[in-house]
């Protein structure tokens, strides 16, 4: 095996490859590795990774962290879990399911009409060969609980040989885009969306067969980034930069697929039968057809597409559809002013703990009492304690002491913990809007009732323009490949 600039060839391989071709292999490796570390690597991302993964742990109702358990076994006492969140949770994904809503295309004059109609009615039957409510469903139901839901829409042909378009929901842990990224729709600022799953190292050589041997070298040879001077970085950062792409003990690998933005100037001329682009096209041909004008230049973004591993190369070129937008679809619960997402759930995780402790504590105190005795009253302290948690408890007290002896009720200060268990119930009432759909005992009209819950409804209007949002982004990809039924997108990941 031959090294260049810690990219690994075989000889063969690079034989073939003239040192220019060496050299762009090796510039695309290190704006590709820099768009994935910076995604990885960023604190937006890692805050959302770390908040994100604790919300869907609240929502499935692991909530309590391991020293807590431990604590609390400690002294006896359970780790009871009283899960609110998940009944929130679940109401405003059903409220998302009862909308119905349809996407629909309109011409710009009456007589575009029909076409309009055409495209809306196909683009509905796309989304019931896609089952497009259960992908938006899942996408919603992870936006709802950790922030933010994720679908991939791109094009194939099938086993058939029929052009179709496909819609998928993602897991929303393997999309990291631009950190930098601040607009709800990607394509507007984000210069590139990374996807990254892991495989194994068979699974990937199937993809990739033509770099079979590099692959299994990096998990059995291991891998040095090359891509920056090893001296002059610390060593916990090159080793997480190795942990991004391999998984050395379970033989595990982690291909990226970078989707990036390139910015080219394009050039026009005016023609008579219009403007054409003539970008590329060889000088005389462009001053031909300018007929002595300047051409009109203007930047232009391209979409670009590359898979890599540890240093090695595995695809890489423009974009398999012809139109510059990124193939996947986000939807957005709430997003902070840097730009991070947030669910539902981030609000009332610490109103559950509450719940969670006061439950356990009330419970604990109602089972077990404090009590008060001299010295010589009691036999054994341990057969006591016993003896207190059972309901039928023989407690015996030495001849002479009986008055020495005195419990501590303890049921007056459970009771106000448990009122104030109830107090944070009715604050995870509110913070979900559910306390506007408590009707008043007086109202008895269904119209009277139907205008309570309006209330409510005012209070996620916000959610249901997100969802219109990612709706419109969602159709506006469908809409560029529905006219690509000539070509065959061919990336694969």
């Amino acid at each position: 095996m031959e090294t260049h600039s810690g990219v690994a060839y075989d000889s063969a391989t690079k034989s073939d490859k003239t040192p220019d071709q060496l050299k762009d292999e090796h510039d695309t490796l290190t704006l590709l590795d820099r768009f994935w570390f910076e995604s990885v690597s960023h604190p937006i991302a890692r805050n959302f990774i770390t908040e994100a993964g604790l919300d869907f742990a609240y929502y499935e109702g692991w909530q309590w962290t391991e020293q807590e358990k431990a604590d609390l076994t400690s002294r006896g006492q359970a780790a009871i879990v009283e899960n609110e969140v998940k009944p929130i949770i679940d109401r405003l994904f059903g409220q998302y399911k009862q909308q119905h809503l349809n996407v629909k295309f309109t011409g710009r004059n009456p007589s575009d009409d029909p076409l309009g109609w055409k495209m809306t009615a196909y683009l509905r039957w796309l989304d019931q060969q896609n089952l497009h409510e259960f992908e938006e469903g899942a996408q919603v139901l992870d936006g709802l609980i950790g922030g933010r839901g994720v679908t991939e829409i791109t094009a194939q042909r099938n086993d058939l040989g029929v052009y179709s378009i496909v819609e998928r929901a993602e897991d929303t842990f393997t999309i990291f885009p631009d950190p930098y990224s601040r607009s709800y729709d990607w394509n507007r600022d984000a210069r590139y969306i990374n996807r990254a799953k892991w495989m194994d190292l068979d699974e990937a050589q199937s993809l990739w067969p033509d770099h079979k041997a590099e692959l299994e070298r990096c998990l059995t040879s291991g891998y040095t980034p090359g891509f920056y001077a090893a001296n002059l970085i610390d060593p916990l950062v090159l080793q997480s930069r190795i942990q991004c792409y391999l998984n050395t003990e379970r033989k595990l690998l982690r291909p990226v697929e970078c989707w990036y933005k390139k910015r080219v100037i394009q050039k026009w001329v005016l023609t008579p039968d219009g403007p054409k682009d003539v970008t590329g096209l060889p000088e005389a041909v462009v001053k031909d057809l300018s007929k002595g004008q300047e051409p009109i230049l203007r930047p232009k973004d391209i979409m670009c597409v590359g898979v890599f591993c540890a240093g090695v190369l595995l695809d890489h070129g423009p974009s398999p559809h012809r139109h510059a937008l990124f193939p996947f679809v986000p939807f957005f619960a709430n997003r902070k002013k840097d730009g991070q997402p947030y669910g539902e759930v981030r609000n009332l995780r610490d109103p559950q703990d509450e719940i969670n402790h006061r439950r356990s504590r009330g419970l604990y105190m109602l089972n077990n009492h404090q009590v008060r005795y001299e010295e010589g009253a009691i036999k054994s302290p341990s057969a006591l304690a016993s003896e207190m948690e059972r309901a039928a408890g023989q407690i015996q007290i030495e001849q002479g002491f009986f008055d020495k002896f005195m419990p501590n009720e303890s049921h007056d200060i459970c009771k106000e913990i448990l009122a104030l268990m109830q107090y944070s119930k009715m604050a995870m009432q509110r913070l979900s809007g559910e306390d506007h759909l408590q009707v008043p005992g007086e109202m008895r009209s269904g119209k009277g009732v139907q205008r309570m819950q309006q209330v409510y409804q005012l209070g996620n209007l916000r959610l249901a323009d997100n969802i219109r949002q990612t709706r419109r982004i969602s159709a506006r990809l469908k809409f560029e490949m529905m006219q690509e039924r000539d070509r065959i997108p061919g990336r694969q990941h």
